[in-house]
């Protein structure tokens, strides 16, 4: 798991080329004239989904197995994305493979990291990290992200 600004993605360009791919796309897009929806940066391979939403004041833990997301934080004052690994969530309580998202319902909060992101920041979950995204930071309010999902397996 990684938490910062995009001012500082290219730090993190190294990783990988699909996951520069995605920052670059991040850094260089002006949300302000896509609409809500999907666009595939490289096919299925790398992808992005762009969302307006009603923050919530909780969330389920949910994870992947075959993508990573890069979860950035376009309108809205941040959220708080819930994070533990997934070893520590019990048993997988649903299942959409097809999606690849797999749901954990029963997590013990003692194992949960809270991580307060910001606008213009970003949290990058790779497989097997837990994550419990669109949870209110102060109070519900209109909010707007772009995730990118990245194949890695």
């Amino acid at each position: 798991m990684i938490l910062d600004n995009l001012q500082n993605a290219q730090k993190y360009y190294g990783l990988s080329e699909n996951i520069k791919k995605g920052l670059q796309y991040l850094e260089q897009t002006d949300f302000s004239k896509l609409e809500d929806g999907t666009y595939e940066l490289d096919g299925r391979d790398v992808f992005v989904a762009l969302m307006s939403y009603q923050s919530k004041m909780t969330s389920r833990f949910e994870a992947h197995h075959q993508y990573l997301d890069i979860q950035y934080v376009i309108d809205g004052s941040g959220e708080i994305m819930g994070y533990a690994p997934v070893e520590v969530l019990g048993e997988e309580t649903e299942a959409a493979a097809e999606k690849d998202i797999y749901f954990y319902d029963n997590a013990k909060p003692e194992v949960e990291t809270k991580l307060l992101v910001k606008k213009g920041m970003f949290a990058i979950f790779f497989p097997g990290d837990g994550h419990r995204p669109s949870c209110a930071w102060n109070q519900p309010e209109a909010m707007r992200k772009a995730v990118v999902k990245i194949k890695v397996s």
